[in-house]
């Protein structure tokens, strides 16, 4: 009975480790044969991806190439659309600015009236939480905090 129930521990480990050795040759495999052809096909349809991309171009510019390649623009215009997008995104950064620090005293007064229906135990636990999400905030680099 005993040696019964060991190999059918072994069976089922040797029928495991033997998925796992599978499905590793298969997709060695499968990305060796089929992936080249679904890349292939991919970037046969869309060239501009293979471009590589040092930057992206702000969305003013893209507008810009846009208006000029089908309006077919004069100089004089080029450059009179150039300085309306240069002032509109000057306007909608100090707008972002403000409605930002709207939210935050928005944030704030939410807290705040969380805080004071909270008994003493829970604030201590809803302070803790605040504080964990501001560090884990400022742990992600990738986030421009100069704005």
């Amino acid at each position: 009975m005993r040696k019964g129930i060991i190999y059918l521990i072994i069976l089922a480990l040797l029928s495991f480790a033997s998925g796992i050795a599978l499905g590793i040759v298969w997709e060695k495999h499968y990305t060796n044969t089929h992936l080249p052809k679904i890349l292939r096909e991919h970037f046969r349809k869309h060239p501009q991806r293979l471009k590589p991309t040092r930057g992206k171009k702000q969305p003013q510019e893209m507008l810009l190439k846009r208006l000029e390649a089908r309006l077919n623009l004069t100089a004089s215009q080029k450059e009179e659309i150039k300085r309306i997008l240069k002032e509109s995104k000057e306007k909608l950064k100090e707008k972002a600015k403000e409605f930002r620090k709207e939210l935050a005293s928005l944030r704030e007064e939410s807290r705040t009236k969380i805080s004071e229906i909270l008994n003493p135990e829970q604030k201590e636990i809803f302070e803790k939480m605040l504080k964990e999400r501001k560090s884990l905030f400022r742990k992600r680099p990738f986030i421009n905090r100069e704005r």
